[in-house]
């Protein structure tokens, strides 16, 4: 006689063989997210337009050339006659900074909030990756539980029959009819609820990817701790953690924001020259005919700021207090970062041993099953205890796939919290 085991196993081999030809992988599910997904394309180009912090931060700095013109027809009221006026001027300008503290402040200011912009997009495609990992594991997670507790239905409807057919021959209990019965009823409420939530799931990754949730690859998982301490896992999470790079270059932008704001003390130098001409056709009784005009100039303008209210101080509190608030969050980012190493590291390191003890569990709970009913064959166990161990079994089960899914997330929240890449993570799926 099939074993409950055995029918799970045809079951999930069944699966395997009508999914194998078309399924996908997680990393083909993230390539797709990156084309599919709306929300990447916009952190796209909120990446690009950050990006243009470098060309504004850069432009003050470079040389302003301007053109100004004028064209004006003067029209005088009067009881004489009197020839209309017309004049025209134009005056091109050129002007380069050499000193003014605010706009080198600004030119670094620029530089960090690009790279700001680089390190919020890959952060962005870390958290998107997670999303899509995450929810493909989920999706496995759920059809494991589903198929457990299916197969499960299947076992406690034959253990009813059986239970009904041995009340009837006088072999029997009421007592156990009514634990198949509750037994059965109970599957099959519990297989509404998974069927419900692996629904969710695969409309999850759909949003996700624009894939066939059901031509999803299942996979198996070579469980292994770490290979290196926790200690070297911190170590490098603090030179790689994209959120302790993002916390210090917002402490960076906080200090040019305080060095733009002390210029305000400082004077400004400015090279200017300019090139103009002007004409008109106005008389002058005693010259005659005026002119045109040419003027070329050129100078260094200073500007020497004395008093302004009290203005630039509070703006360099101000700054200066932001900067300390920034120096904050780079420090409470240093210590969350190395507690989530800390967290994810533990979570692996006990996710690969939970695997092996579920496995065995489940070994046991096969085992223990298949003596009961042997047991109950030869008269020593009674079909309550026989429905226990299926019960047990198939609790084994979803608990091994809870562990196994589990243990990949864990992986996944180490290798980010750490700044690691993400290729290792196939390598763990065979």
């Amino acid at each position: 006689m099939k074993t409950p085991y055995r029918t799970l196993l045809n079951l999930i081999a069944v699966y395997l063989l009508t999914q194998q030809a078309s399924a996908f992988t997680l990393d083909q599910a993230w390539q797709a997210a990156l084309q599919y997904n709306s929300d990447q394309a916009a952190a796209q180009a909120e990446r690009d337009a950050g990006l243009q912090q470098r060309a504004k931060g850069l432009a003050p700095l470079l040389p302003q050339v301007s053109l100004n013109g004028s064209y004006q027809h003067l029209m005088p009221e009067s009881p004489e006659p009197t020839t209309n006026v017309i004049s025209r001027q134009y005056q091109l300008t050129l002007r380069q900074t050499l000193f003014d503290l605010a706009r080198f402040a600004g030119y670094q200011k620029g530089q960090y909030s690009a790279d700001l912009a680089n390190i919020r997009f890959e952060i962005n495609q870390q958290q998107r990756y997670v999303d899509v990992a995450q929810t493909y594991y989920n999706v496995l997670q759920a059809q494991d539980t589903l198929a457990a507790t299916q197969a499960s239905q299947k076992a406690y409807v034959n253990q009813l029959q059986q239970a009904r057919l041995a009340l009837e021959t006088g072999l029997g209990t009421q007592i156990e009819v009514y634990e198949a019965e509750a037994s059965v009823n109970g599957a099959e409420a519990k297989a509404i609820v998974d069927q419900n939530l692996l629904e969710i799931h695969r409309q999850t990754l759909h949003q996700l990817t624009g894939l066939n949730p059901l031509e999803i690859q299942p996979i198996t998982i070579d469980a292994r701790a770490p290979d290196t301490t926790l200690q070297e896992w911190q170590d490098q999470a603090a030179s790689h953690n994209l959120n302790i790079k993002a916390a210090e270059l917002m402490l960076h932008i906080a200090e040019s924001d305080l060095t733009a704001s002390r210029s305000g003390h400082l004077p400004t130098v400015t090279f200017e020259a300019s090139n103009g001409e002007s004409h008109s056709n106005e008389r002058n009784w005693l010259s005659g005919p005026a002119q045109p005009k040419r003027e070329n100039r050129v100078g260094v303008q200073i500007h020497i700021p004395i008093f302004n209210g009290g203005g630039v101080r509070a703006q360099v509190l101000e700054s200066a207090s932001l900067k300390e608030a920034a120096r904050y969050k780079l420090e409470s980012s240093k210590r969350q970062t190395r507690e989530d190493v800390r967290k994810a590291y533990l979570n692996v390191a006990s996710g690969a041993q939970q695997i092996r003890a579920q496995e065995q569990l489940v070994k046991s709970a096969k085992s223990k099953l298949e003596s009961t009913q042997l047991g109950k064959e030869v008269g020593i166990r009674t079909q309550l205890e026989v429905l226990q161990a299926e019960r047990e079994g198939y609790e084994a089960l979803t608990s091994l796939a809870a562990a196994k899914y589990g243990y990949l997330n864990a992986w996944v929240q180490l290798r980010i919290h750490s700044g690691n890449s993400l290729l290792i993570l196939p390598a763990l799926m065979q």
